[in-house]
């Protein structure tokens, strides 16, 4: 009997293994040889449990290994990044965003529209919400990825325009931008660091002042209502 005893105290030990594994299928195998070779203490109770796994469909090793090995494969996917020359990073999402405003605004009529994704009879609060929207993933604080800067301020003036009601008609009417809003980097009067001011309201602002509107940083006149 102390033969058998010793055999089945090692297939207790494996069973219990199995079973810390999730693999139900070779703890019950092995705890049940263990109880016909010697009923040890504890037994009984591993094979209840390893038999309730079995009902409940807890997973197996196999399919807990193959799980473990595709979760870094996403996460290497998702978490794919460079770093650019101002030792910050970027990733591949935020090229295409800066990319795809930059695109939107060549060809020509509707470019506004295009750069906020939007229709063109949008309203204004569906012309806030995009703003709100694309400005926090082009904003070059967020997004360091190339031409960050530019995109935000296609951005900004897009919903400059568009937001003014006597700018979007004209805007509309010709498709080209309102001269008001044709001015390049320098605007003096302390315009702040991201160049390009633009009217909005009959104010000269520029892309980080019409952004601080929105999210806290304000300029005089308070915050944007959503």
């Amino acid at each position: 009997m102390e033969v058998n005893k010793d055999e089945a105290d090692k297939c207790l030990k494996i069973g219990a293994e199995a079973l810390r594994r999730g693999d139900n299928e070779r703890a019950v195998k092995f705890l049940k040889k263990c109880l016909r070779l010697y009923p040890l203490p504890g037994a009984k109770a591993l094979l209840a449990q390893a038999e309730a796994g079995q009902r409940t469909g807890q997973p197996s090793t196999t399919n807990q290994s193959s799980a473990s090995q595709q979760r870094p494969r996403r996460s290497e996917s998702t978490a794919s990044s460079t770093t650019g020359a101002d030792g910050r990073e970027y990733t591949e999402e935020q090229v295409r965003i800066v990319q795809q405003v930059l695109r939107s605004k060549e060809g020509g009529r509707g470019a506004h529209y295009r750069i906020l994704g939007i229709a063109q009879n949008s309203s204004e609060s569906e012309i806030k919400k995009a703003y709100r929207k694309l400005s926090l993933k082009v904003h070059p604080d967020k997004n360091s990825a190339p031409q960050a800067d530019d995109a935000f301020k296609a951005v900004g003036l897009a919903y400059a325009t568009l937001s003014d009601t006597q700018k979007r008609t004209i805007y509309d009417r010709y498709g080209e931008e309102d001269p008001d809003n044709m001015g390049g980097g320098g605007m003096g009067g302390g315009m702040g660091q991201r160049g390009g001011g633009v009217h909005m309201h009959g104010q000269q602002v520029n892309p980080e002042e019409i952004f601080n509107m929105f999210f806290g940083g304000g300029m005089a006149g308070g915050g944007m209502g959503g």
